[in-house]
C-alpha cells in the first residue's frame, strides 16, 4: 500500500499511476511490485466527501 508524500493519504490506482483523492496528483506505479491489492471498495455519494485514510491510524492497529 502506498502513501502520498505530500499529505500521507492513501494511493489509489488510476489510468496507470497512483492518485492521491486529497491532494489531487498523480505518482508513478512501479508495476514490477505487486504489493497493492484493493480489496474493500468504498462507495460514496457524488454530494458526499470522500472517504480519507490517515497513514498513522493504520499503524497503531
Amino acid at each position: 500500500m502506498k502513501f502520498c508524500p505530500d499529505c500521507d493519504n492513501i494511493l489509489i490506482p488510476k489510468n496507470g499511476n497512483l492518485f492521491c483523492r486529497t491532494c489531487k496528483k498523480e505518482f508513478e506505479f512501479d508495476h514490477n511490485t505487486n504489493d497493492y491489492i484493493i480489496v474493500k471498495k468504498i462507495t460514496h455519494l457524488e454530494n458526499e466527501f470522500e472517504p480519507i485514510i490517515l497513514k498513522g491510524v493504520l499503524k497503531s492497529n
